[in-house]
């Protein structure tokens, strides 16, 4: 049974349970994994542009966009994407609104996905 997950949560369930087969136990232990890994990565992209390493900020934001793809979470890719962008051609000028989305939306997609665990945990 695909449990119902409110659409302001931004994500769309039935595309992730197709992701993994139709297995909820699967998706949450991919699910986990990205909640355990994407603060981290969001953590040394801060860190790669404070201290202006373009390689490490490339190397962190390409992780986390290919994680949000695998998830199906674009608006967590996107800001990731446009960040690795700024890593491979070295102009972070204007990477901080960038980041700022990036925490942002990193933080809604890992709320949403961590209730959409706890639902599976709650279906019949």
């Amino acid at each position: 049974m695909i449990p119902a997950v409110p659409a302001t949560a931004g994500i769309d369930c039935a595309a992730l349970l197709e992701l993994t087969g139709g297995c909820p136990d699967l998706l949450a232990e991919i699910a986990a994994v990205f909640l355990d890994e994407a603060p981290s990565l969001v953590a040394h992209i801060e860190r790669a542009l404070a201290n202006d390493d373009a390689v490490l900020l490339r190397r962190h934001a390409h992780t986390l966009g290919g994680n949000a793809d695998a998830l199906d979470a674009p608006r967590v890719a996107a800001p990731a994407r446009r960040l690795e962008a700024m890593g491979r051609e070295r102009n972070t000028a204007h990477a901080e609104p960038i980041l700022v989305e990036l925490r942002r939306e990193v933080a809604a997609y890992c709320q949403s996905l961590s209730d959409l665990i706890d639902s599976f945990h709650h279906c019949p």
